[in-house]
């Protein structure tokens, strides 16, 4: 793997310069195809003269000058460009850098994307470490610094950055020269610009100037969805404003949606940058529309947690992403938005926490405060922990202190520490000091602490026995958890009320006389896992019509399914659960939510039967027969295809050949998966069938480009581990990382998993893990890990591959692996009891 910035290298670093006193002037040439060239002037000072290095990743570097020297031999590896201290002093120096560079396809850095017309689109993303792959630079959060950003393209392409472009663009042969605004002082990972051309949107009578951008070939849906996005964003602003009493501090709030983004969107000051899946949509549920809210919000938040105070090392992403998940809920239940309906943001972000859930009950979790050592690993900070719990603890939090209070706080913060670095210290004394809270408990039992907890529940003769446990197992570590009980007997709901859970293992709660079933947490107010007895269950399933609370609901439908993994319940007595329930269950976020998890959890790690997953298909398309309209139940149908005659049928009903399914009528991107599901199950095995099939479907022309792109790794009638070793090993096609992601989840479907153990695909997937490790990116590894990892191989063979790769890399950590090992455990436990 690459070398990079270790911790205690930025904080000497940061001793040595000058707070404040860093200045880029930075020019690059933006052509068209797949290089670029730049040139860059550094203006700092020193408090120590010190030798002194750039982060520059791997790329030449044409010509250095510091101070007016000019460097003969350049002192470079593949991260920095030295400095040497004899050209240093402590007053103004002057560094200029020449340098060559490739724009990338990982979504880092420079990213390059050529539309199905042509159009060659750049944006980048220099969040975590990752602006050192664009210019030479101090990549480290608490160097702040101004940036003057001139980018010279071709003619037609327009330029978007952090200010406003220096009036008029300037022309210069057939090239125009774009010159920005000097940045305010920000860190090196929040400079951005996107280039290419455009479509854009300004928007009219805005107190904060907007204008939205995408790529030509979505400008039907940005203007869609451009009142939505406009709307949104001025009333958030609005709200953070007035929550924070601090107006926002940057020049305009652009959005720019682009093509394989890296993430889902980035905060960068005055050029944020959206994932354009979130505007591709066919027709938008009112549960997408729910998420793009949050994602807004989310991003919006960031411009005062993140890019007004920072945090000072990626420790303490927290102090950015928490905040920002938590305010964004906030936010979004305080904002009312007129053009677009949306789901419930809570409800609708509900699977997010449940994801966090399944992380911290295994020995991956970790304190909300992560231990980064080096800068190449901080992405590992940015995980559910550090966005769903500590979003939850914040609540708690808040519930605690009070609205005021908190509030009074949170301004607090930002005034002292404006426009600079801060770690979690600082944010706990302001915290303290402005509000005269006592926290300790906070802090003790949900800061300091990683995991959770478990809470069992059995009603016994008036009152319930409460049984908690920690996770992961084996901590010990008791909670006092503030919850919310609801009672219920066979007529419906009969009361609730609040009660504190002691630190203890076993306690008695009285409850009302009564009391057939209850429900705990169902208001999600609280961060905890459910465990229900079998009563419960079954009355749950006879008296589903009682429970009206969506967000109850789907608190007990995770408990259900957390069951599952944890060997507690069958896969058999969940589906039965479903089957029962599920003609009754007509909210969309709930039935995503349910489907989702067994296909992202229970089928890859536990024995999750294949005749359940074909029960589910059976019942879904009963459902859709009943409900043609619901797009989630129809995406759901489809992705649970696993022989090759649930697809026959599919392609019938499509085809209007099945009476009994004529009122189902598959939309444009329904019609795009069933091809891809063909091909995933074997029914179509070479290029002549696809394009006999293709013939029947009405496709756009961007599904037919994806499809002509994915068929060649998904025909069954070839040699799969030749095209394992060429695609996924070596990426020979040298496909962008979402390309790659796409594709690799494509092959690893379950519906293939009797294909892969015929050609022994999980056997060369850990010899090819050793390869990918060694010659791609940590980016591009820990894709390959996540999306080609064989779930469908007995877990006993897993752990010995598992243990046998950590063996051979001693020194190498990475979370997937230690987490993949703890999913060994539930495998074993559940096989045993399936």
């Amino acid at each position: 793997m690459e070398s990079c910035l270790l911790k205690e290298q930025a904080v000497e670093r940061f001793k040595i310069i000058e707070k404040d006193s860093v200045h880029y002037d930075l020019l690059l040439q933006l052509d068209k195809g797949q290089n670029y060239s730049g040139e860059v002037t550094i203006h700092f000072r020193l408090n120590i003269v010190d030798t002194l290095y750039l982060d520059f990743r791997n790329q030449e570097i044409t010509k250095l000058v510091i101070n007016g020297q000019e460097i003969q031999q350049i002192q470079k590896n593949n991260a920095f460009v030295f400095l040497p201290k004899e050209f240093l002093n402590n007053q103004n120096n002057v560094v200029n850098l020449k340098f060559t560079h490739k724009y990338l396809r990982e979504g880092l850095g420079i990213h390059t994307f050529t539309d199905i017309d042509g159009e060659q689109y750049l944006y980048t993303q220099c969040e975590a470490y990752f602006c050192n792959r664009i210019f030479p630079c101090f990549d480290q959060p608490d160097i702040r610094s101004t940036i003057q950003f001139t980018a010279v393209t071709s003619k037609e392409w327009k330029v978007i950055s952090n200010t406003y472009l220096i009036e008029p663009t300037e022309e210069h042969n057939d090239s125009l020269i774009h010159k920005f605004q000097k940045t305010q002082r920000i860190p090196c990972y929040l400079f951005a610009f996107a280039a290419g051309n455009y479509y854009q949107i300004d928007a009219k009578g805005t107190k904060i100037p907007q204008s939205i951008y995408s790529r030509q070939s979505l400008k039907g849906k940005l203007i869609e969805f451009s009142d939505f996005v406009i709307e949104t964003t001025a009333k958030a602003l609005d709200f953070y404003e007035d929550y924070f009493q601090i107006p926002y501090q940057f020049v305009k709030y652009d959005t720019v949606f682009t093509a394989e983004f890296f993430f889902y969107a980035m905060e960068n000051p005055g050029c944020v940058t959206v994932d354009d899946r979130f505007i591709s949509y066919e027709k938008p549920t009112k549960k997408q529309i729910g998420d793009l809210i949050h994602l807004l919000t989310h991003e919006i938040a960031h411009m005062w947690f993140g890019n007004y105070v920072t945090l000072r090392w990626w420790n303490d992403v927290w102090l950015n992403e928490s905040f920002a998940e938590f305010f964004s809920h906030h936010c979004s239940r305080a904002i009312k938005i007129e053009s677009k309906e949306s789901e419930q943001v809570d409800v609708a972000l509900y699977s997010w926490k449940s994801i966090t859930y399944f992380d911290d009950q295994l020995s991956i979790s970790h304190p909300i405060c992560s231990n980064i050592k080096d800068a190449q690993f901080a992405m590992q900070a940015f995980d559910h922990a550090t966005y769903h719990r500590g979003d939850a603890i914040l609540r708690i939090l808040c519930n605690e202190m009070g609205y005021e209070k908190f509030r009074y706080g949170i301004q607090t913060y930002f005034n002292k520490y404006k426009w600079s670095n801060t770690d979690f210290d600082d944010f706990v004394q302001t915290l303290k000091e402005s509000t005269g809270h006592d926290i300790e408990k906070w802090l003790t039992q949900w800061v300091n602490q990683r995991g959770f907890n478990q809470i069992y529940s059995e009603i016994q003769e008036g009152k319930v026995i409460i049984r908690q446990e920690s996770l992961p197992k084996g901590d010990n570590f008791l909670r006092e958890i503030k919850l919310y009980f609801q009672y219920y007997n066979e007529t419906g709901r009969i009361g609730g009320q609040h009660h504190t859970i002691k630190a203890e293992q076993v306690q008695e709660i009285q409850i009302p006389e009564g009391t057939n079933a209850l429900t705990i947490n169902g208001d999600n107010g609280s961060y905890v896992k459910l465990l229900y007895d079998h009563k419960f269950i079954e009355f749950f399933t006879n008296h589903f019509q009682l429970f009206h609370d969506l967000m109850e609901r789907i608190t007990i439908y995770e408990s259900l399914l957390f069951a599952v993994l944890d060997g507690n319940l069958t896969a058999k007595q969940l589906t039965d659960v479903l089957e029962a329930t599920f003609q009754n269950e007509t909210n969309q976020v709930a039935q995503k939510f349910i489907f989702q998890f067994i296909r992202n959890h229970l089928i890859k790690y536990v024995s999750f039967p294949l005749a359940e997953t074909q029960r589910i298909h059976k019942f879904l398309l009963n459902f859709l027969k009943q409900n043609p309209d619901n797009l989630v139940i129809q995406y759901n149908l489809i992705k649970y295809v696993s022989t090759i005659q649930d697809i026959e049928q599919l392609i019938a009903i499509q085809h209007q050949k099945e009476q009994q399914y004529k009122q189902i009528v598959f939309g444009q991107k329904s019609q795009f998966q069933i091809v891809l599901k063909a091909l995933q199950v074997g029914l179509i095995k070479n290029q002549d069938q696809l394009n006999q099939i293709i013939e029947q479907f009405n496709l756009d022309e961007s599904s037919l480009k994806q499809i002509q792109l994915y068929a060649p790794i998904l025909f069954v009638d070839q040699d799969l581990r030749s095209i394992f070793v060429s695609e996924f090993v070596k990426n020979e096609r040298n496909l962008s990382l979402r390309q790659q992601l796409i594709l690799q989840k494509h092959f690893n479907q379950f519906s293939r998993q009797e294909l892969l153990k015929k050609h022994n695909i999980g056997e060369l997937f850990f010899e090819g893990l050793q390869h990918v490790l060694k010659e791609q990116t940590i980016e591009y590894f820990q894709k390959y890990l996540t999306y080609l990892y064989p779930y469908y191989l007995p877990p006993d063979v897993l752990k010995n591959n598992l243990i046998k790769f950590k063996e051979n890399n001693q020194g190498f950590s990475h979370p997937l692996i230690t987490q993949y090992l703890d999913l060994t455990e539930f495998g074993q436990k559940v096989q045993i009891l399936q």
